[in-house]
């Protein structure tokens, strides 16, 4: 799904099949995709369609990487908007990001 599109322009994306794999392969490929965009450094702002399962794991991811996540239900069940926004660059003393808690 391309999500940049304008509003009364057609879209048209390629549909990955993921038959026979359990749903939280699903869930993670998604969310694999947003982190390599959120780390890519060349985005400040993602606006995209995401399953509802991965609300909480997508709040956290953002709070991580410093992104405010604001995400919406969407009129199809099971599905959100989420608008992810650059918002700090956070200083890290460990280059992979690892942090004590």
């Amino acid at each position: 799904m391309n999500d940049d599109n304008k509003e009364g322009e057609a879209e048209y994306g390629l549909v990955v099949s993921f038959a026979g794999q359990p749903p939280e392969f699903v869930y993670g490929f998604e969310l694999g995709g947003i982190w390599h965009r959120m780390q890519s450094g060349q985005e400040a702002e993602i606006k995209t369609t995401t399953h509802t399962y991965n609300r909480e794991i997508l709040q956290r991811m953002a709070t991580a990487d410093g992104w405010d996540c604001n995400i919406a239900a969407s009129e199809v069940e099971g599905w959100d908007y989420t608008e992810l926004t650059k918002t700090k660059r956070l200083d890290r003393p460990n280059p992979h990001g690892l942090r004590v808690i």
